[in-house]
């Protein structure tokens, strides 16, 4: 038997600790650090999927982004939209009321209307958040004969088209021009029965 090779040396802390290593040891460090076929394979396909992956993930985060901004949109062209409803119906045809009719005066009403809402828009129009706003008002009066069967009260209907414009998305089919909102709001001029 041979001796073996290697100096033994002799720590405070660990006694027989090897400084050098041996034959037997260096075979075994060189067995550890070789690759196994299935490694050598798979060498590279954290790359891949990430490449994979990735555009998927940026897709979904652009997504998430321009339906939420959507979203607000939606909720401030609403609200805007009511502002000018209520707006339009306080426009009241005053000469009908002192006869005791309530009329809305249909030229001021849409004016006033269409203002308001438009007014309301412009912020998110400048920012340039939408494109195109197209704002339709409707006044509708009842007919002061007996023989018609209109009996609602005087109302006035706002409606609101525009295009979000989309950041992520408009790579997607059919998104290019942005995502299309349409709001509306109604409001009545009801009579007070009581006080």
């Amino acid at each position: 038997m041979k001796p073996r090779v290697g100096v033994q040396a002799k720590h405070p802390t660990r006694p027989g600790t090897k400084l050098e290593p041996g034959p037997r040891s260096e075979s075994k460090l060189k067995s550890k650090r070789k690759l196994k076929p299935e490694a050598k394979a798979s060498k590279g396909g954290v790359i891949l999927l990430v490449a994979l992956y990735l555009p998927i993930c940026i897709l979904a985060m652009g997504m998430v982004l321009d339906l939420g901004l959507a979203f607000v949109v939606r909720e401030t062209a609403q609200a805007a939209c009511d502002l000018g409803a209520l707006a339009g119906v306080q426009e009241l045809d005053w000469d009908q009321l002192a006869g005791g009719h309530v009329v809305i005066n249909v030229a001021a009403a849409r004016q006033h209307a269409a203002d308001i809402t438009l007014s309301n828009l412009t912020p998110m129009v400048r920012k340039g958040l939408v494109t195109g706003p197209r704002i339709s008002v409707v006044v509708i009066n009842p007919v002061g004969g007996t023989d018609v069967a209109w009996t609602a009260e005087p109302a006035v209907r706002v409606e609101v088209y525009l295009m979000v414009r989309t950041f992520f998305l408009r790579w997607l089919p059919g998104l290019a021009g942005g995502i299309p909102v349409t709001v509306r709001a109604e409001a009545r001029c009801v009579e007070r029965t009581g006080w």
